[in-house]
């Protein structure tokens, strides 16, 4: 993809790690579809490295770069129906506080979006959408927070 991407648009400035799946599962059960845990692993936490390790090279080229890494709030708030999850995006938080001063000198921004409950599919799945104690906020506002912190230099 890193070779299809530099072929038709000669390379990138801005690639944004927006990977994640939940799935709520009781530990306390060894009937657990281990194999589900292991791909929301894939998923959630290495494919954001694999994607870094192939694009790297492109971002090299800008004189702009931007990583942007998407845990989420349950990096630091636990959610016990999901412990993979919440475990993954843990990972990832840390993953990025730790790549942040390596890819400086580099001239790539590392940037992490640590969201709160956001009105997706994912929220819904999860039933966490519909808990009225957590008021789900739009994608949108997201993004407008996002991207004035971004503008103000927030990483």
């Amino acid at each position: 993809m890193a070779e299809t991407v530099q072929n038709q648009f000669g390379g990138i400035d801005v690639l944004i790690n927006n990977a994640g799946i939940m799935t709520l599962v009781d530990t306390g059960n060894e009937y657990n579809d281990l194999n589900k845990q292991m791909q929301e692993i894939e998923i959630n936490y290495n494919s954001p490295i694999r994607v870094l390790h192939y694009f790297l090279p492109l971002l090299k080229k800008s004189k702009n770069a931007v990583l942007v890494n998407v845990s989420s709030g349950l990096a630091y708030v636990p959610f016990a129906q999901a412990p993979v999850y919440s475990g993954t995006k843990s990972a990832l938080h840390f993953w990025t506080l730790g790549i942040r001063p390596q890819l400086k000198p580099h001239g790539i921004k590392v940037i992490e979006l640590l969201p709160p409950v956001v009105d997706t599919p994912l929220a819904h799945g999860a039933d966490i959408a519909e808990d009225d104690n957590l008021k789900p906020m739009p994608p949108e506002r997201l993004a407008d927070i996002f991207w004035k912190e971004f503008i103000r230099g927030k990483e």
